[in-house]
C-alpha cells in the first residue's frame, strides 16, 4: 500500500490503427479514452490525478510535446525528464471490427527506483469503453490501496461517459483537435447527440470562457455540475467564470467547494482561487493560493506567470527582485505549443527586468 498521495499524469493514448498504410478511422479514440480514464481516476481519493491538458503542459515544459510514451522505455524517459517526481500513465488503443483492445501502463516510484508499477490489458466491444475505464480505475485502486479504504464506486460508473457512442466519438474528436472553433463546434454537436453528457458541457464552457463569453460559460458549467454534482473541476470552472463576471462571492463559494470535494488538492483549483483574489485586488491572499498550487505542481508556467503579475500589481517595479525569477521560470517552462504565452512573458520580462 502507498503511504503518501501519489501524483499521476494521464498522457494521450497512442492509436495503433496503422494497417496496410491506412490510418485507423478511430484515431480519435486515443484522445477520448485518455480523457475518460483521467476522469475516472479523479474519483479515487488516494491518487492526485492531473488532467490530460495538464499532462500536455508538463510534457511541453521539457519539449516532449510529441513524445507520447509507447512502451516502458519511452515512459521512463518522459518521467525522468520531468523536474518533479510524478507517475506517468500511458496507453495504447486499437479498434478492429468494432472490437476494442486497450493496454494501460503506469510507471511509478518504488522506493528510489522508477519502474513499471501497474499494467492492464483489456478486450471489449467498442461500446464498452465505460466498463473498461471502470476496470482500469478499480485495478489501480486495488494496487495502491489494497481495497482498504472506501470510495464511491457508483460515482465511478457515472463519470465521463455518455449514453451514445456517437456523442462519445464527437467529444473525442473535440479533445483531439487543436483548433478552438472546431473544438467548440464538436462539443456542441456532442451535446445535441446526448444532452446529459457532462464532459461535453465542460469542454464547451472552457472554450467559451477562453473567448470572453463568461456568461454563456457559466450556463455550461452549471449544467455540468447539475449532471455530476461531485465533480470538483466543474465547481472550479464555474467559480472562475463567476470571477471573470465580477461575481466574487459566488466565485469563492464554488471554488471553496471544489477544494472540499478534492481533498488531495488540485493545483488548478488553487490557481483559480488565486486568480479570483487577484481580480479582487487582495494580492496577499492571491499569492497564498498561487503558492499552494505551485507546491503541488512547481513546473506550472501559468502559476509562475500569475505570481509575477500579482507581485507587479502589488509592488510595481520595486518588486522586480521577486517578479523576475518567476517570469524567467515561466519563460523556461512554456514550450513550443505555448508560443503566444511565451511572447507575453517575454514582453513583461523586457519591460520589468531589463
Amino acid at each position: 500500500m502507498i503511504e503518501s498521495t501519489p501524483s499521476l499524469i494521464v498522457t494521450r493514448f497512442r492509436d495503433l490503427g496503422w494497417l496496410f498504410g491506412w490510418f485507423s478511422r478511430h484515431n480519435w479514440l486515443g484522445s477520448g479514452i485518455s480523457n475518460t480514464v483521467a476522469e475516472k481516476l479523479r474519483v479515487l481519493p488516494f491518487v492526485r490525478t492531473f488532467s490530460v491538458l495538464a499532462a500536455d503542459m508538463l510534457l511541453d515544459t521539457r519539449r516532449l510535446t510529441n513524445a507520447r510514451p509507447k512502451n516502458e522505455k519511452s515512459a521512463l524517459k518522459v518521467q525522468r525528464a520531468l523536474p518533479i517526481n510524478i507517475w506517468v500513465l500511458y496507453g495504447t488503443v486499437r479498434v478492429r471490427h468494432h472490437k476494442l483492445r486497450l493496454g494501460v501502463y503506469i510507471i511509478g516510484q518504488d522506493g528510489d527506483k522508477e519502474q513499471a508499477f501497474w499494467s492492464g490489458q483489456y478486450d471489449h466491444i467498442l461500446q464498452g469503453i465505460n466498463a473498461v475505464s471502470v476496470a482500469i480505475a478499480e485495478g489501480l485502486a486495488a494496487k495502491i490501496e489494497g481495497q482498504t479504504r472506501q470510495w464511491d464506486r457508483a460515482r465511478l460508473e457515472k463519470a465521463g461517459i455518455p449514453n451514445s457512442i456517437q456523442a462519445y466519438e464527437v467529444f473525442s474528436r473535440a479533445t483531439h483537435s487543436r483548433l478552438g472553433k472546431e473544438k467548440a463546434r464538436l462539443y456542441q454537436e456532442a451535446i445535441s447527440l446526448d444532452p446529459n453528457f457532462a464532459s461535453a458541457y465542460a469542454g464547451l464552457g472552457t472554450q467559451l470562457a477562453r473567448h470572453g463569453r463568461s456568461r454563456q460559460a457559466i450556463s455550461c458549467f452549471k449544467k455540468q455540475i447539475e449532471i455530476q454534482p461531485y465533480d470538483h473541476q466543474g465547481h472550479s470552472s464555474l467559480g472562475m467564470a463567476y470571477g471573470d463576471q465580477g461575481e466574487y462571492d459566488a466565485a469563492l463559494s464554488e471554488l471553496k467547494l471544489a477544494v472540499e470535494l478534492y481533498g488531495q488538492g488540485d493545483p488548478d483549483v488553487f490557481s483559480n482561487l488565486g486568480a479570483v483574489y487577484h481580480l479582487m485586488k487582495q494580492y496577499d491572499k492571491a499569492l497564498e493560493f498561487y503558492d499552494k498550487g505551485l507546491n503541488l505542481n512547481p513546473v506550472d508556467g501559468d502559476i509562475h506567470f500569475s505570481i509575477a503579475k500579482c507581485l507587479f500589481a502589488r509592488s510595481g517595479y520595486t518588486g522586480r527582485d521577486e517578479i523576475c525569477p518567476h517570469l524567467k521560470k515561466a519563460l523556461d517552462l512554456y514550450g513550443p505549443i505555448h508560443a503566444e504565452k511565451r511572447s507575453r512573458v517575454q514582453a513583461m520580462l523586457s519591460e520589468v527586468c531589463s
